[in-house]
């Protein structure tokens, strides 16, 4: 961690390969840096303001006002820069008017096909609710148009899912324009394998049909036989192919958040004692592939199949699926998805697996949650503004049944629906109450069932709504282990 000393910015004052520019972009990213290292120290979760900024920035000949983005202006150069919330440094021109030349622009943007009206599947009714607010559908007429309050959810009779929406047929769009002729277009998916962007030549490329891999973070980087430059782009709504399941990025992983949620980060801990503490990891990128070791691609174990091409058919051909409003519950051993009943527990992965499939056999649409449906029902809820990705990452207190939570008087496990807290886009008790099993597999033979969420009697630090966990095939601890049944068209 940088200590903060303004004496480390001199480093960017006698760097000799930096000059104008250059130089005074690496002085902005130490103040800022500096800045968010004395905050991490003192257990301060807020974001650097001018004020933090103008401290670091002292005898450097800039100062910083405004808020996201912050504006920091040198006063000899009369340059000016912007730096928003998540540390990213841009060139803004100067006080004169004078802009920063354009030598290329690089545009790197994805778009789908979305779909306005959920399906509703034969022998459901529409309860209430829309596509961005939790559309909600029951297996029983009397809940039709019943509405979508909690007051409601207490007296449905019917056993209801929510649909999650995912884009069809997705696709990322790269252009290009430069004053020069373009020597080199790479592009990088999220797990640092190149993309194909085809052939190049002259001073412009566009390309609207290039296929996306994973979710995550994807590079574009463009030269020149003068220039170089780079354009990134977060890609978070990907779950049709994508059986990577992380819409996580690189930026979340070297953020205080991960720093915490990892629990060996005090106000002495240095970056390199970080490392050492994970396993002898030496630097940021060795500790973003460690992070993303908890992250699993579909894995086949012996006597268990998981339902991704079912899923996978559900979000191609109808852009999206239904997950369990519910936590499955168990209404006199008969499994429901309704308020105000037991959630049923005491399973283990394949019983559970068993039980959701049976729950509309002769459909053949019921299943578990597939690892990227849960991460893609996460990423809607972050998509649509109902939660931020520190309540998703990091810190989902407000929303889950946990030990520490501020709204259930005891630690124990709540009825499906109890309380209107958890509830999220018309979805209760995805963050924390029992945990749930999901069809995704991990690679540790000993180990291969993952699971998701958190459970009531640990903190919500530990194990927020995105925590991974696995275990044994035959575990099943009891009170501990419930599932939640997703409907895949």
């Amino acid at each position: 961690m940088l200590s903060g000393d303004n004496g480390i910015l001199q480093k960017a004052t006698d760097a000799k390969e930096l000059t104008g520019v250059g130089q005074e972009k690496e002085i902005v990213a130490l103040a800022y840096n500096s800045a968010l290292a004395k905050k991490v120290s003192n257990g301060d979760s807020s974001e650097v303001t001018a004020d933090d900024l103008n401290t670091e920035l002292t005898n450097q000949g800039a100062s910083a006002d405004g808020s996201n983005p912050i504006t920091v202006i040198f006063t000899d150069s009369k340059r000016q820069y912007t730096i928003n919330s998540s540390g990213t440094i841009e060139y803004a021109g100067t006080g004169n008017g004078e802009q920063k030349p354009t030598e290329l622009t690089i545009s790197l943007t994805i778009s789908g096909e979305s779909v306005e009206t959920p399906p509703i599947p034969n022998g459901f009714y529409h309860v209430g609710g829309t596509k961005d607010t939790g559309f909600i559908i029951s297996d029983n007429q009397a809940d039709e148009n019943k509405g979508t309050s909690h007051e409601v959810a207490q007296t449905l009779v019917g056993s209801q899912f929510v649909w999650v929406p995912v884009d069809k047929n997705q696709k990322i769009t790269l252009k290009v324009d430069s004053k020069e002729d373009i020597t080199e277009i790479k592009l990088y998916d999220p797990v640092g394998t190149e993309v194909s962007v085809g052939t190049v030549s002259g001073k412009t490329y566009n390309n609207t049909d290039l296929e996306p891999t994973y979710n995550g973070e994807y590079k574009a980087v463009v030269k020149t036989a003068s220039t170089e430059q780079s354009k990134k782009l977060v890609v978070r709504s990907l779950y049709a192919q994508d059986a990577f399941n992380d819409y996580f990025t690189d930026e979340w992983y070297a953020s205080e958040d991960c720093l915490n949620k990892w629990k060996v980060l005090t106000s002495t801990t240095t970056k390199e004692q970080l490392y050492e503490t994970l396993g002898n990891l030496e630097d940021d990128a060795a500790f973003i592939t460690f992070a993303k070791q908890n992250v699993y691609t579909t894995y086949t174990i012996s006597g268990f199949s998981a339902p991704t091409e079912n899923y996978s058919t559900s979000v191609n051909t109808y852009g999206g699926f239904y997950v369990g409003r519910y936590e499955g519950g168990n209404d006199n051993e008969t499994l429901v998805s309704k308020a105000n009943v037991d959630p049923y527990i005491n399973v283990t992965r394949s019983q559970a697996s068993e039980l959701a499939e049976k729950m509309y056999e002769t459909a053949g649409i019921s299943h578990l949650l597939t690892g990227a449906a849960w991460d893609r029902t996460l990423g809607w809820l972050v998509n649509t503004n109902n939660k931020t990705l520190k309540q998703i990452n990091a810190y989902s207190i407000e929303w889950g049944n946990y030990s520490d939570d501020g709204f259930s008087e005891t630690t124990e496990l709540a009825k499906t629906g109890e309380f209107s807290q958890t509830k999220a886009n018309n979805i209760y008790d995805l963050a924390g109450n029992a945990y749930e099993w999901t069809s995704e597999n991990s690679p540790e033979s000993d180990s291969p069932c993952v699971y998701r969420g958190g459970c009531y009697s640990y903190s919500s630090a530990y194990e927020p709504a995105s925590f991974r966990g696995i275990n044994g095939e035959n575990v099943y601890y009891p009170i501990k282990y419930g599932f939640r049944v997703a409907l895949f068209l």
